[in-house]
């Protein structure tokens, strides 16, 4: 099996986040602009997408490459720190996204509470905290010590189902505001 080179894999992940950038900053500008769904109604909702689609799609470059050279060591250096560095910004824009939205409104906090402790509490903690979040974390900090591709895909793996599962629990956890029309209640 031949080695992918490093300038292929950085190639492909700057042209893929570019395309990615697009896509996720209009999804996230479209849902945040409907105003009928507090829980959507925030700036943060495109820099979260934006995140999310810059994780998932280094995710996999990354996990590509793994399973591209067939396990040998392959992995760029820089994309799997930069993986690492762009998981923690992520996180980050996550945090900032629900300390917005649950003080926002009574239907946003509804919102964040379906996702905490309701109908999607399990979706949210395992796919996007658990997957997506604390598995590649966890794996960034063992690959250190240990340079291990299987540690990279997992971590990829992970991303790449958290990135689904972010999606999934922001459409998911939408609740409708109650609309006032001239006075009337």
């Amino acid at each position: 099996m031949r080695r992918i080179p490093p300038w292929f894999l950085w190639l492909a992940w700057t042209v893929g986040s570019a395309l990615a950038f697009g896509v996720m900053m209009y999804t996230g500008l479209l849902l945040s602009d409907m105003v009928s769904i507090d829980f959507w109604h925030s700036w943060l909702l495109p820099v979260l997408f934006v995140a999310s689609s810059f994780a998932t799609g280094l995710a996999l470059v990354l996990a590509f490459g793994v399973l591209a050279s067939g396990g040998k060591r392959s992995t760029s250096c820089c994309l799997w720190k930069a993986s690492g560095f762009v998981g923690i910004a992520e996180a980050l824009v996550v945090i900032l996204f629900f300390c917005n939205r649950y003080g926002y409104s009574d239907a946003a906090r509804a919102s964040c509470d379906m996702l905490f402790t309701g109908d999607l509490a399990g979706f949210f903690w395992t796919g996007v905290v658990g997957c997506g979040m604390l598995v590649p974390l966890v794996l960034h900090a063992l690959h250190r010590s240990a340079h291990n591709e299987a540690f990279v895909f997992a971590a990829s793996a992970g991303v790449l189902v958290g990135g689904f599962f972010v999606r999934f629990c922001i459409v998911g956890a939408a609740l409708y505001s109650p609309l006032a029309i001239g006075g009337f209640a």
